[in-house]
């Protein structure tokens, strides 16, 4: 079990190579729609390999809810960017829009999520 602080450090490193690799995909925008549909799926298996990571450290009992809630919220995230891109191969633009929105949406959520469960550094996620 890792210290509050010891999580704090940890998740905020795990949180800042996540966000360097999202905006290393998106640097550049697709052209077409094989290259959306390339990046849809590079930015999903970033979201997994950060939700993978950080559900590997474990919280100190005070913070374990908010921390759980927390990777819960990331999971949301990884479950809006696979089925925007489901939405994108079926050509649905309604709901590619949608999920992304949503995605957008939630980002303050997740940032309240972050600092309650004592991740300064994954506010941004």
């Amino acid at each position: 079990m890792l210290s509050a602080e010891e999580l704090s450090e940890r998740a905020a490193s795990i949180c800042a190579d996540a966000e360097m690799e999202f905006a290393e995909i998106q640097a550049v925008a697709p052209r077409n729609a094989r290259e959306a549909d390339e990046q849809l799926l590079d930015l999903n298996k970033a979201a997994e390999h950060e939700i993978d990571t950080l559900s590997g450290l474990e919280p100190p009992d005070e913070l374990r809810e908010a921390y759980t809630t927390y990777l819960v919220s990331l999971r949301r995230v990884a479950d809006q960017i696979r089925a925007a891109r489901l939405a994108a191969i079926r050509d649905d633009e309604v709901g590619f829009d949608t999920e992304l929105r949503l995605n957008r949406q939630t980002r303050a959520k997740r940032g309240r999520l972050a600092k309650k469960a004592g991740l300064e550094g994954c506010s941004g996620s």
